[in-house]
């Protein structure tokens, strides 16, 4: 039975900046987010910026998580992947659920199966700093 952490206060800033910059029309969802989940769609992007922003002082005293490593869901394209964070424990931490979704995903919301996975850790820097990502959209939501 997967176990899930709660959102933690980095992970709660990173959900805010991804509605705040959806309301700006600044990123959307890739096109198989669709509800019940409110940030699904953004699961790889608020992954890598999870992981990143641990690098920097600041960001990292507002994770709960610190040792948070990126999961994806094993499956033939990558691009098409769900992707979660994994903390201490073997807590599952995935962003593609708000506040309340979490909650509710405890009490058997959602039928996927976290068990089954590769790692997410593998992914593209930004060549101008390597703190970040490549992809545009994930700098956002870390700025």
């Amino acid at each position: 039975m997967t176990e899930f952490a709660h959102l933690d206060s980095l992970a709660f800033l990173i959900q805010l900046g991804m509605a705040d910059l959806e309301c700006q029309g600044l990123i959307s969802p890739d096109e198989w987010g669709e509800p019940p989940a409110r940030f699904d769609g953004y699961c790889a992007r608020s992954c890598r910026a999870y992981k990143c922003l641990l690098k920097w002082p600041e960001p990292k005293q507002l994770a709960e998580y610190p040792e948070a490593r990126i999961r994806r869901e094993v499956h033939s394209c990558p691009e098409d992947a769900h992707f979660w964070l994994v903390a201490g424990h073997g807590l599952v931490l995935d962003l593609n659920f708000g506040p309340v979704e979490q909650r509710r995903k405890e009490c058997g919301f959602a039928n996927f199966d976290y068990e089954n996975w590769d790692t997410g850790e593998r992914f593209r820097r930004w060549a101008e700093d390597s703190r970040y990502p490549q992809r545009e959209d994930a700098r956002l939501i870390m700025d």
